[in-house]
């Protein structure tokens, strides 16, 4: 691999091959010698300020709002908790893009565009950037939305996928971003909204579907350049059974809820885990 794999440490996690294997940097908060201090950027990241009047970061209450969006009666369905959570994570779903996966504002002549739509893409499951359709050429179907998220298990936890089954699965994961993805989810319109998607997806199926971040693909030199798959790169570092990195990441949170009591912290996700403590180590 280059330089950018080369380190500097014996660290047992940070030098696993498995990193290499996928193309990516091992975060050095995640050492095993750094457990601490990476349990006290989770503990961080939900410490109040300003007397207790505000947590640190919206992104706290993420998997929080509404008992979370993978509970069972609403595990398949977008609802306006899972919107705002979303916002909590520093991006927004346009009002537009909101109605439309809560099932309003779209016609019968707009789902038959989207049926028409879909059926030109003919069986290739996955959706390239530039397919990506309009909220115009093709509205969202909520209805859609809601049969391909029950095609994913919401109880099934990323390292537990067995590799002959990873293929099949990141295939209905493409259908569910092919129903959800459109032009000008994000920011000023610039691109096709892969960060407001995954963070949408994450927040329906925490212990599977990571969150695509700037700060954390940064930190793990993650470049889409190179046509690498974030999901199934998440999926070889967190079932590799040398590295072990779910048992690492239950330490710390374990630590990090230990020491604050906050059932918040016992609650999350592993993925949550990693993407909140690489996240506090890249922004600080």
């Amino acid at each position: 691999m280059g330089s950018n794999h080369e380190m500097t440490t014996n660290d047992p996690v940070l030098n696993d091959p498995v990193w290499g294997e996928v193309d990516w940097t091992a975060p050095k908060i995640l050492a095993g010698n750094s457990t601490e201090k990476a349990a006290v950027q989770l503990r961080a990241y939900f410490a109040p300020l300003g007397g207790g009047l505000r947590g640190s970061h919206s992104g706290a209450e993420f998997t929080e709002l509404g008992g979370g969006g993978d509970t069972p009666e609403v595990a398949d369905t977008v609802t306006a908790e899972d919107v705002l959570a979303v916002s909590t994570l520093s991006v927004t779903i346009p009002p537009t893009h909101a109605l439309q996966l809560l099932g309003r504002g779209v016609t019968k002549e707009g789902l038959d565009a989207t049926r028409e739509w879909r059926d030109k893409l003919g069986h290739r499951r996955a959706l390239k950037r530039k397919n990506v359709p309009s909220l115009d050429e093709a509205p969202i179907d909520a209805a859609a939305v809601r049969a391909a998220l029950a095609d994913i298990p919401s109880n099934l936890a990323i390292a537990d996928v067995p590799a002959t089954d990873i293929d099949d699965l990141l295939a209905h994961v493409d259908v569910l971003w092919r129903e959800i993805r459109r032009k000008g989810m994000a920011k000023k319109n610039k691109s096709t909204g892969q960060v407001v998607t995954s963070k949408l997806l994450a927040r329906k199926r925490p212990h599977l579907l990571p969150v695509l971040d700037s700060v954390v693909a940064t930190q793990l030199s993650h470049n889409r350049k190179r046509r690498t798959d974030f999901k199934r790169s998440m999926w070889r570092v967190m079932s590799d059974n040398e590295l072990a990195l779910p048992a690492h990441l239950s330490d710390i949170r374990e630590r990090a809820f230990r020491a604050t009591g906050d059932e918040r912290i016992r609650r999350l996700s592993d993925l949550r885990v990693f993407d909140i403590v690489v996240w506090m180590a890249g922004k600080n």
